[in-house]
C-alpha cells in the first residue's frame, strides 16, 4: 500500500480534470464521477488487502474528520427526508454520492503511516499531477485562442470555449491551484523546470480571465442567490436540512425575486446558486455550511503546525477554499480540495487491533466487502450503460432518425428507469413520432383521420408520450420543466383526446405554483384557454403574465388577440401599440404587429358604424 496507493492517487488526480468522453450525454462531470467511484473502490480494495497481509487493523483520524462526517451525515439525512428526487440527489456532480465517496477517499488516504515514505510519495504525486494536468489544460486553452480548432474533424472540439473541465469558469478556477503553487515555488527557489509550466498556465489564466470578464460568468447574481437563501432559511426545517441535495432548481423557481424578470436571466433556470457555499446552504442547510466553514478555519490551525516544503501546499488549498466561498466549484476542484486537506492534516492513530488470532476468519474482512464492491460495480455499470444509450439517442436526433432515437431511449429507460430526463425526452420523442405519422407539425397533434395500423401506432405513441411525461413528473415533482412538458403534451392532443384539456390546465397550474414569478406558464395557460375559446380566462392569465414582465412583447400580442375576440378593440389596439414599442423596427415581428394593428383599427372603425 505504501507504494501502490500514492501511484493510484497520482494517476487519478492527473486524469480527473482532463477526462471527458463523448459517449455519454454529459461529456465531463459524469465521467469524472465514475472515475472517482472506480478509484475509491480500488483504493478500498488495496486497503483491505493490506489489512489481511499485515494482519492488523489501525484507525487513524485527522483534524478534519468531524466536520466532514457531519457534512456527510446531513447530506444523507437531507436526501432521505427532504429531497423530492432522491436519484438526482445521489447522482448529481456534487450530490450525495460524490460527497460521501470523496469523504471516504479522504478517510482511506489518512490510513497510511504519515512518517512512512507513503505520505511523501502522495505529496509528490499530488504536486506532479496538479502541475502536469494544469499545464495540459493551459496548453489546450492557448490552442483554442488560435484558429487551429476550426480544422478539427469532430464538431464539439470546434467549440471556441471547449475545455476538458466543461466550462471556462471551471478551467479558470482550477488553473489557479497550480498557478498559485508554482508562484510560491518560484518565489522560494526559482528553477527552469518550474518557470516553463508557470508561464504556460499564467498565459491561460490571463486568457480565460479576460474572456470571463468580457462574456460574463453566466452565474446567478449574488443578490438573487442571497435572496433565495434567505427565503429557504426562514423555514425551520430548511434551516437545518435545506431543500435537499441537488434540488436548488426548486428553491430557485419558488424563491427567486421578481426583479429577475427585468434582467437577461428572466427565462433562465439555474441549477446552482451564486457560489458553492450558497448552494450548500440552500440545499443542505446551515449545519453543513457551518461545518464547511469550520473545516476551512481548521486548515489555518493545520498551517501553524506544518513547516518546511509542505507549507507550499497550503497556498493552493487556501485559494481553493476561497473559490468555494465566492463562486461555483467543479467536481475536480472539490476533489482536489479534499485530497489537499488529507495531505496537510495532522493525524493520529486512535487504535490498532491485531487480527492474527482470527486466523482464516480475517478473510471476512475481504470477502464481505468484495461482495459489496461487486454489487456497486454492477450498479455503476448499469448507470453508465444507460447514459451511453441516451447519448446515442441524442446523436440520432439531428439526423432525423426517429426510430433509432426511440429505440435507444427505450434501452436507456429499461437500463435505468429512475432518471427523469430519460422519460422527459422519451415523451417528446413519442409525441414527435405520432405527429410525423399523422402528417402534422411537431406539437400540433389533432384529430386522427388515418385508419388501420397507422392509427393504432399513433394512438400507442400518444399514450406512451403521456405516460412518460407522467413518470417524469412522478420521479421529480418539484421540477417545473417536467410539469410544463406534461402540460404541453396534453395541450397538443386536446383535439385528439377530449379529456386532455383538463389535464393540460391542471399541469400548467401546478407549474405556476412551482414557479410563481415566471410569466411563461401563465402565458401558456392563457394560450390553452384561448384555444378553447374561453377568452375571459385567457385575458386573465395574459394580464398576469404582463404584470410579472411588462416588457414582454409576446404577452402583449397575445392579450391583444384575446381582447379582439371579445370585441374590445380599443384595448386590443393599445396592447398592439405596446408591442410595437417593445420590438425592433427592423424585425419581422414589427411588420407582423404593424399589420395586426391596421387590421384591429379597421375592425374598431367597422364596429362603430
Amino acid at each position: 500500500m505504501t507504494l501502490i496507493t500514492p501511484f493510484i492517487l497520482g494517476i487519478f488526480l492527473f486524469l480527473l480534470p482532463l477526462l471527458f468522453l463523448p459517449i455519454t450525454a454529459d461529456f465531463y462531470d459524469f465521467n469524472k464521477q465514475i472515475l472517482l467511484f472506480a478509484t475509491t473502490l480500488i483504493l478500498f480494495l488495496v486497503w483491505l488487502i493490506t489489512i489481511i497481509r499485515t494482519q492488523k487493523f489501525s484507525l487513524r483520524l485527522s483534524l478534519f474528520d468531524l466536520p466532514l462526517f457531519i457534512i456527510c451525515l446531513v447530506f444523507i439525512i437531507s436526501t432521505i427526508l427532504v429531497s423530492p428526487y432522491k436519484v438526482g440527489a445521489l447522482l448529481s456532480p456534487l450530490g450525495t454520492l460524490t460527497i460521501l465517496t470523496t469523504s471516504f477517499l479522504f478517510f482511506l488516504l489518512n490510513q497510511n503511516e504519515e512518517e512512512s515514505a507513503s505520505w511523501r510519495n502522495k505529496k509528490d504525486y499530488f504536486i506532479l499531477s496538479l502541475v502536469a494536468s494544469g499545464t495540459i489544460i493551459a496548453i489546450i486553452t492557448l490552442v483554442y485562442a488560435t484558429s487551429i480548432p476550426s480544422f478539427f474533424p469532430i464538431a464539439f472540439l470546434k467549440a471556441p470555449n471547449f475545455t476538458p473541465l466543461g466550462t471556462p469558469l471551471f478551467a479558470f478556477t482550477f488553473l489557479l491551484l497550480p498557478l498559485s503553487y508554482l508562484t510560491a515555488r518560484l518565489i522560494k527557489k526559482p528553477a527552469p523546470g518550474t518557470l516553463v509550466p508557470f508561464l504556460i498556465i499564467l498565459g491561460a489564466v490571463f486568457l480565460l480571465g479576460s474572456s470571463l470578464l468580457k462574456n460574463g460568468l453566466n452565474v446567478l447574481p449574488y443578490a438573487f442567490g442571497l435572496d433565495i437563501l434567505q427565503k429557504v432559511l426562514q423555514n425551520p426545517a430548511s434551516l437545518l436540512l435545506g431543500v435537499g441535495p441537488s434540488n436548488f432548481l426548486a428553491a430557485f423557481t419558488l424563491g427567486k425575486p421578481i426583479a429577475i424578470n427585468f434582467t437577461p436571466y428572466w427565462n433562465t433556470f439555474f441549477f446552482s446558486s451564486s457560489s458553492f457555499i450558497f448552494t450548500l446552504a440552500t440545499e443542505t442547510g446551515i449545519i453543513t455550511t457551518l461545518s464547511w466553514l469550520i473545516l476551512s478555519l481548521l486548515s489555518l490551525f493545520a498551517f501553524k503546525k506544518t513547516g518546511g516544503e509542505s507549507r507550499l501546499l497550503f497556498i493552493p488549498l487556501f485559494i481553493s477554499l476561497l473559490i468555494h466561498i465566492f463562486t461555483l466549484t467543479s467536481i475536480s476542484l472539490f476533489i482536489y480540495t479534499i485530497v489537499l486537506l488529507s495531505l496537510i492534516s495532522p493525524k493520529k492513530t486512535l487504535f490498532t487491533i491485531s487480527l492474527k488470532r482470527l486466523g482464516y476468519f480475517s478473510l471476512l474482512f475481504l470477502i464481505l466487502p468484495l461482495i459489496v464492491l461487486f454489487v456497486l460495480s454492477v450498479l455503476l455499470g448499469r448507470l453508465y450503460l444507460g447514459e451511453i444509450y441516451f447519448k446515442k439517442s441524442l446523436d440520432f436526433l439531428p439526423q432525423n432518425k426517429g426510430q433509432e432515437v426511440y429505440n435507444y431511449q427505450r434501452k436507456a429507460i429499461s437500463t435505468n428507469p429512475f432518471i427523469d430526463r430519460y422519460h422527459y425526452a422519451f415523451s417528446q420523442t413519442n409525441l414527435a413520432l405520432a405527429n410525423s405519422l399523422a402528417g402534422l407539425p411537431a406539437g400540433q397533434a389533432g384529430k386522427i383521420d388515418k385508419t388501420g395500423q397507422d392509427q393504432q401506432n399513433i394512438t400507442r405513441l400518444v399514450q406512451q408520450s403521456v405516460n412518460s411525461g407522467r413518470i417524469a413528473v412522478s420521479l421529480n415533482r418539484t421540477n417545473v420543466a417536467n410539469w410544463t412538458n406534461l402540460a404541453g403534451i396534453y395541450n397538443s392532443i386536446i383535439k385528439f383526446a377530449g379529456g386532455a384539456k383538463g389535464w393540460a390546465i391542471t399541469s400548467y397550474k401546478q407549474a405556476i405554483l412551482l414557479n410563481p414569478l415566471d410569466p411563461q406558464p401563465r402565458l401558456s395557460l392563457g394560450g390553452v384557454y384561448y384555444s378553447l375559446k374561453n377568452y375571459d380566462e385567457s385575458i386573465k392569465f395574459f394580464k398576469e403574465a404582463i404584470s410579472l414582465k411588462p416588457d414582454w412583447a409576446n404577452a402583449h400580442y397575445n392579450l391583444s388577440a384575446a381582447l379582439a375576440q371579445k370585441e374590445k378593440y380599443q384595448e386590443a389596439i393599445e396592447e398592439m401599440k405596446t408591442v410595437l414599442k417593445l420590438v425592433s423596427k427592423n424585425s419581422p415581428e414589427y411588420q407582423k404587429a404593424q399589420s395586426e394593428l391596421e387590421r384591429l383599427t379597421d375592425l374598431s372603425q367597422a364596429s362603430k358604424k
